[in-house]
């Protein structure tokens, strides 16, 4: 939580930034302290999960764009408030409950977009938070 804290969670909210890469990166980056969280990542711009808490995985469908699929089948993703927004860097993060255009309708998913300043889409390291 600390490390989440740190990179712009405001009052137990988290803020993330995006990355990516085309290709599905599995769970497999190291356990998150994020004991607020049910469901929280850091992920690369080529879509590597650095650390995470109930990520099943995630993947890079295009430039800025990303899924990022949910572990526990009993959360109702459409009853959560999920944040996202950029790790480093100029720009913002959006994130879409569930699915959304990045995810093929994925119900278990949530859609990541990540962009400059400008408002153009990029590839960015980003942060997921759902309280």
């Amino acid at each position: 939580m600390i490390e989440i804290l740190k990179s712009g969670v405001v009052a137990g909210m988290a803020v993330l930034g995006l990355a990516g890469a085309s290709g599905v990166a599995v769970a497999d980056g190291v356990a998150a302290e994020a004991p607020y969280a049910q469901v929280a990542a850091e992920v690369q711009p080529d879509g590597t999960i650095v650390m995470q808490r109930g990520v099943k995985y995630v993947t890079r469908t295009a430039v800025g764009r990303y899924c990022v699929a949910v572990e526990d089948p009993g959360l109702n993703l459409a009853a959560t408030i999920p944040f996202a927004a950029l790790a480093e860097g100029e720009g913002f993060a959006r994130i879409l409950r569930p699915s959304g255009p990045n995810c093929n309708g994925d119900l278990r998913s949530y859609s990541v977009s990540t962009y400059d300043e400008n408002g153009v889409l990029l590839d960015g390291r980003f942060r997921v938070f759902v309280p």
